[in-house]
């Protein structure tokens, strides 16, 4: 961004905090950059804890010349914050000045300032280990960001993608859907109003639910005189078995995203990774397409979004 835009900025975060709010420098960095900021631009300068206790994080906020663009001018953040050298012992840089043994005052005087140049030489140098450690904390709240706005971006869900990989199959707000009916899926299980609700918000489309009562075949019949009816012989060919099974109805599908409920296709196997979800595991499941009439017979093309599909949208 150019000098223009950031001397706007400045001019509206001249007055960043009031009496009631304390803004951390990385939080107004990260916002900055998120509105297109470049992070070069943005430096945080550490003025020491003179005033960490009784002052506010952001001490002031200013356009000032930057030695590494001589064109456009930088956004100095100075924050009420230690140094790395005011964290360290004074022992480690400075001997120290032994009043009692001194007794010529312009020499301890020259000594003192001597010993500020020094420690302005010290801080410049630990300034560029500050700087990357204030850089860290503003990626580390761009981050913190783009976890939070789970609508925008796949930080949040990338997180799950390996314990549960139908993720990767849906899109972001049904990502955020999905992670939301996860802690709560035990009392989703089994009950029908509350299993068509989720599948038609995940889906997109409407869906019911309705129960079948399940039949098996007779494969084999035992010998006349071995026979016992109703215990190991039945009238026909087949047999209620007492169970009932479930058939998922997906209602007003658009004949383009006829596809996607095809085998292997996308709506299907996020149907299927929710149907074992949400159903027992011994309970046959069965899938019933049912597609917005668009007055065609039959479409004939390339196309797998304009083409007809038999059985589904097209009959013999």
């Amino acid at each position: 961004m150019g000098k223009i835009g950031l001397s706007h900025i400045e001019s509206s975060l001249a007055s960043i905090n009031s009496l009631d709010t304390d803004y951390l420098a990385e939080i107004i960095a990260a916002t900055l950059i998120e509105e297109g900021v470049s992070p070069d631009d943005i430096q945080i300068i550490r003025l020491g804890d003179s005033r960490m206790k009784v002052g506010k994080d952001i001490e002031s906020i200013r356009m000032e010349y930057s030695p590494d663009d001589e064109i456009n001018d930088c956004l100095r953040i100075y924050v009420n914050r230690e140094g790395l050298y005011d964290v360290l012992p004074e022992g480690v840089f400075f001997l120290g000045i032994d009043l009692l043994d001194s007794t010529d005052i312009k020499k301890v005087v020259n000594q003192v300032r001597q010993y500020r140049k020094e420690e302005m030489e010290i801080r410049k140098f630990f300034s560029v280990f500050e700087d990357e450690i204030d850089r860290t904390l503003v990626q580390m709240q761009l981050l913190e960001r783009r976890v939070d706005r789970k609508n925008v971006y796949t930080d949040f869900t990338n997180v799950f993608t390996a314990y549960w990989p139908i993720i990767r199959k849906l899109s972001l707000e049904q990502a955020a859907l999905f992670m939301r009916i996860i802690p709560i899926i035990h009392k989703i299980r089994g009950d029908q109003r509350k299993i068509t609700k989720v599948l038609s918000l995940i889906l997109g489309l409407p869906v019911t639910l309705s129960h079948v009562l399940s039949r098996k075949k007779c494969d084999s019949f035992p010998a006349f005189r071995q026979a016992r009816l109703g215990e190991t012989l039945v009238i026909g060919s087949e047999f209620r078995s007492g169970r009932y099974d479930a058939c998922v109805t997906v209602h007003d599908i658009p004949r383009n995203r006829i596809p996607e409920f095809l085998d292997n296709g996308k709506s299907r196997c996020i149907l299927l990774e929710l149907i074992d979800m949400l159903f027992a595991a011994d309970m046959e499941v069965r899938i019933k397409l049912d597609v917005v009439s668009s007055g065609h017979i039959c479409v004939i093309s390339n196309e797998p979004s304009k083409a007809s599909h038999l059985g589904i949208d097209a009959y013999l």
